[in-house]
């Protein structure tokens, strides 16, 4: 941390001097370039970004610039309210972190399959993140495969994604470890979610068709229409037993539905157990709805009269 001549403060990063950018640096490509900067982008603890390039007429890149994350500022134009007609314009509100930081550095093209350093900017204008939470720099995060297997495996078990993030941090012993945050979970499943939005139909079809390859005794049968599934049929051996004995019905077992209800009569009846025979305003309440409900307001004969 120091002080310039106008009087503000900058941040300059501390790390090894093998990990520095040099102007002058040379690399095989421009590519080799970016990847060595934002290296030590995670090392000193910000965030990098590429800008943008200048390409020559047959397309090579002569001129890329990688800046600090924080460069720049977001403007947002401003709305005449007595406008009607931009009432339907409607901005997110979002909190952004860019203060116009100058930290960069610029790769120009040397010879043909020779890239250089020609400009190094070290000085930030913001404290840069403590050793201790550069693993929370976006960055830094990233989920591999098996952590993806397991937030799909949770999914399919109703388990959400912070709950999954919470049992991921017992499998490595902390969340310092499990190298992404809450967001990063739940931005997966949401882009899971985005990815078979249009397939949704199908894999639901063709699970139930792998299903009856299998199970002789079931029955399916569905329905499209303009390529949208209308209407979709499964009987398992039981429901088809049940239409057999009773030959208008057919049940179908919900084990989630009869395990809800199983758990909501126990509860009423500890609920009961503990307050139903008091003399409270619970007794007289389930008094005067059961009254309510067995009352017979009218009779109707045959006629319908």
């Amino acid at each position: 941390m120091g002080i310039s001549s106008s009087g503000s403060m900058f941040y300059t990063p501390k790390c090894d001097d093998s990990d520095i950018p040099i102007v002058g640096m040379c690399f095989s490509s421009v590519d080799e370039g970016v990847m060595f900067y934002k290296k030590y982008a995670r090392i000193s603890g910000f965030h990098a970004r590429c800008r943008g390039d200048k390409r020559c007429a047959g397309g090579l890149i002569k001129y890329k610039y990688v800046y600090c994350n924080r460069q720049g500022k977001h403007t947002k134009d401003l709305i005449d309210t007595l406008d009607n007609s931009n009432g339907k314009f409607k901005y997110r509100r979002t909190n952004t972190n860019r203060c116009e930081c100058q930290a960069m550095v610029a790769i120009k093209l040397a010879a043909v399959g020779v890239y250089k350093y020609f400009r190094f900017v070290a000085d930030h204008n913001y404290s840069l993140a403590d050793v201790k939470c550069t693993q929370f720099l976006k960055s830094n995060r990233s989920l591999c495969f098996a952590y993806q297997s397991f937030i799909r495996q949770c999914s399919n078990l109703n388990i959400g994604s912070t709950l999954a993030h919470g049992l991921s941090k017992e499998l490595p012993g902390g969340f310092s470890n499990v190298g992404a945050q809450k967001t990063d979970y739940k931005n997966f499943n949401r882009d899971v979610r985005a990815y078979i939005r249009s397939v949704d139909a199908r894999m639901v079809v063709n699970k139930l068709l792998h299903k009856l390859e299998f199970c002789g005794g079931h029955a399916f049968d569905y329905y499209v229409e303009d390529g949208c599934l209308l209407r979709m049929f499964w009987a398992d051996l039981t429901a088809r037993k049940n239409y057999a004995a009773f030959g208008d019905v057919v049940s179908f077992e919900s084990c989630m539905l009869l395990g809800r209800t199983i758990h909501l009569q126990q509860q009423a009846k500890i609920h009961w157990a503990k307050h139903g025979d008091l003399n409270s305003s619970y007794f007289h309440a389930a008094l005067k709805k059961r009254c309510f409900t067995n009352k017979i307001c009218r009779l109707k004969d045959q006629a319908g009269n």
